[in-house]
């Protein structure tokens, strides 16, 4: 069992709907890939991150995360994902860095098998990323070569899923489902560098 934190219902969905979480679909293709076999929706258990920073900072909160959940024989690894929402937050890596390198000092077993990561600057730069699943999930071209540079690639993604029927989380799940991940390394250097994290730490 894995553990993902994220920050809401088009990230890890925690709700009595069908969705899966668009973070969630990627960190399960992600886990796919790396021990060749299908990793299946329930061997990834998803929080809400608001849980976990609040009251404290981030370093702090993930090193009790880490904590708490290595207390869990069943939990094998843990993905920690956060937005970055502006070059004002560029500490943020280091802020989750930090509260692992705590927890890693202070003896913890999962501390080692967390992977972090923070979207530059949300989810939805690492949606835009591949043309051909916009294409095939919304019937659009809106895909970026270099999306983690978009200023707002929410109001982007969600002005092309207005044009649909479908929902927004529904949406997510089905970029997050299509998308090719080779080119969302290739076009999101965070992207790539949390993928790397996920192969390192958790498999």
């Amino acid at each position: 069992m894995f553990l993902l934190l994220g920050e809401g219902n088009t990230d890890v969905t925690q709700d009595r709907s069908n969705a899966q979480g668009a973070l969630r679909v990627l960190l399960r293709r992600l886990l796919s890939d790396s021990f060749s076999r299908e990793v299946s929706e329930w061997e990834i258990d998803g929080g809400r991150l608001a849980r976990l920073h609040r009251g404290g900072g981030f370093a702090e909160k993930v090193r009790s995360s880490i904590a708490l959940h290595s207390r869990d024989d069943k939990i094998e690894g843990i993905a920690v994902v956060i937005d970055r929402d502006g070059e004002k937050n560029a500490k943020r890596l280091g802020l989750l860095e930090d509260g692992r390198q705590t927890a890693s000092d202070k003896g913890h077993r999962l501390a080692e098998r967390t992977a972090l990561g923070v979207m530059i600057e949300m989810l939805e730069a690492w949606l835009l990323a591949d043309t051909s699943a916009l294409a095939s999930v919304l019937g659009a071209s809106g895909a970026q070569s270099d999306p983690e540079t978009i200023p707002d690639p929410k109001a982007s993604l969600n002005q092309l899923i207005g044009q649909t029927g479908l929902t927004v989380t529904d949406a997510y799940d089905r970029i997050a489902t299509m998308a090719n991940l080779d080119a969302l390394q290739k076009r999101c250097p965070a992207f790539e560098r949390f993928a790397g994290e996920v192969k390192e730490r958790m498999t």
